[in-house]
């Protein structure tokens, strides 16, 4: 059937592809019996994962189901074409440069054998371990229900096997632990192989962070001052940054003042992301967080991001002196280029 068919390569390739989303592709393949968390953990990973900045897709098995492969039952045959499918279409992805996180019972060793010689690097498999008592007791959809009632046959653990994995890449036994714990032991997994970058516990689940939002047009020792108020009471720290378009008074990008405060924070706990430009600041009662002012000393509080500007176009060196001084040249580069 295929001996006229030929592989066309793409003008843009995997690791160009790489190299624009900064992360590496991989697919999380996770497995375990119904009711086990597979759905739950895939979809908790993938927030992590985009809230970083990944390039992601959850592929869960009931969905796929309903579509690409609703001509298919539950069948021993059925079951591996199934994987085998699945297996195609997260290999796509992943050469698309994607984090793919898999969420299917694929209860055959063999099937999954097959699964990882078709995405090759990057397979990551997850075995999602929970006993079946605990599955069958936390039923979401009252499938053992019907299975033990005989409604459903050929359902895996009552009346179909699951194989258990013989040597994962990672084990989440989701009958001890939370979700929060669950998601944060695979995303430490990522850092540790080199699938995404460490970022200092960033976007763990649950991790509460003082907020600063401005526009850093640059970021200089005001701003600076202002941030070590928390972050010196070792307070996890959360910067957003407006993002405004390039102007006269804003000449930065948002992803270059992003990357100058990085720079400047690269060993500490801080994480900044960029946010849409906002009118107000609006907070109920009750919401568990305060607003707080912090008022600086003199010295700190003359420091203006106008002169910082106006300075450098003159070439007045004193503007180094307010100034952080890891993005001393970044800040040269970035006004040059603006105004060519």
């Amino acid at each position: 059937m295929t001996k006229n068919l030929y592989f066309h390569s793409n003008s843009v390739s995997t690791k160009d592809k790489v190299t624009k989303n900064k992360h590496n592709p991989a697919v999380l393949w996770f497995t375990g019996l119904s009711g086990s968390g597979k759905s739950t953990l895939a979809n908790a990973v993938e927030l992590l994962l985009y809230r970083r900045g990944c390039q992601t897709q959850v592929l869960d098995g009931d969905n796929v189901r309903m579509g690409l492969n609703k001509d298919l039952g539950f069948t021993p045959e059925d079951r591996k074409e199934n994987i085998r499918r699945i297996a195609e279409v997260a290999a796509l992805f992943k050469n698309s440069g994607t984090m793919v996180c898999t969420a299917f019972i694929s209860p055959y060793q063999e099937d999954r054998y097959a699964a990882r010689s078709i995405i090759g690097d990057g397979f990551v498999e997850v075995f999602v371990k929970a006993p079946l008592e605990t599955c069958e007791e936390r039923d979401p959809k009252g499938l053992y229900k019907k299975a033990r009632s005989g409604e459903i046959p050929n359902f895996t653990g009552v009346s179909a096997p699951y194989e258990e994995p013989h040597d994962p890449e990672i084990t989440v036994n989701t009958s001890d632990k939370d979700l929060e714990e669950c998601a944060n032991q695979i995303i430490d997994f990522l850092e540790e192989f080199g699938y995404i970058t460490h970022n200092k516990g960033e976007y763990k689940m649950s991790t509460r962070r003082a907020m600063f939002v401005g526009r850093w047009q640059p970021f200089h020792n005001g701003h600076k001052w202002l941030i070590n108020q928390k972050l010196s009471e070792g307070e996890p720290i959360l910067i957003a940054v407006r993002d405004i378009p390039p102007d006269e008074k804003n000449p930065f990008t948002t992803e270059q003042t992003v990357e100058m405060i990085e720079e400047v924070y690269k060993n500490e706990n801080v994480v900044v992301i960029s946010i849409p430009d906002i009118s107000s600041v609006n907070y109920g009662r009750g919401v568990g967080y305060g607003i707080i002012e912090h008022c600086p000393p003199k010295d700190v509080g003359f420091i203006s991001a106008t002169s910082i500007r106006e300075r450098i176009y003159k070439n007045d060196q004193s503007w180094k002196e307010n100034m952080d001084s890891s993005i001393h040249d970044l800040v040269v580069e970035y006004l040059t280029d603006a105004s060519k």
